[in-house]
């Protein structure tokens, strides 16, 4: 097989995503950054390049929301989830918790809810409309010996 498009950048990239809707392509590099292409532009329109606020922290995990809005990101070590707005003129949110790296992080099917999950043994349900917000874990025990 040949690819079809390729996209470029200076440096490795340790993770990717593309929205369901197949507009966006997010890919994650090192230190704290994270590239969008929006695939429906030109081919030779750069990416989006969005710097988190995170020292040195390579980027885990990458996940949009359903309707293709919003980009999850993961960066592991600094123990947060940051969410990036991709359409208007939202702020970037960063949701705090986890006590060790975020490992993953995904939106539910109606955007409502993120679930993360981290090395400190927690899922996490984040809730992304004020009257749903609980930060509270569901704690997943694993008992010696249980496969």
């Amino acid at each position: 097989l040949e690819a079809q498009r390729e996209l470029t950048f200076g440096d490795g990239l340790f993770s990717v995503a593309i929205s369901d809707d197949g507009r966006w392509l997010a890919g994650g590099a090192e230190p704290s950054r994270v590239l969008v292409w929006d695939l429906h532009a030109p081919a030779q329109t750069p990416p989006l390049e969005h710097r988190l606020d995170a020292t040195h922290s390579l980027v885990r995990h990458l996940s949009f929301s359903v309707d293709a809005s919003k980009l999850l990101v993961s960066l592991g070590s600094d123990r947060s989830i940051h969410v990036i707005p991709l359409t208007g003129d939202g702020k970037p949110e960063r949701l705090h918790g986890h006590e060790d790296a975020v490992m993953a992080a995904y939106f539910d099917v109606d955007g409502y809810v993120v679930l993360s999950a981290s090395w400190d043994r927690t899922i996490r349900a984040w809730g992304m409309v004020p009257r749903l917000r609980d930060d509270a874990p569901l704690r997943i025990e694993h008992a010696p010996g249980a496969e």
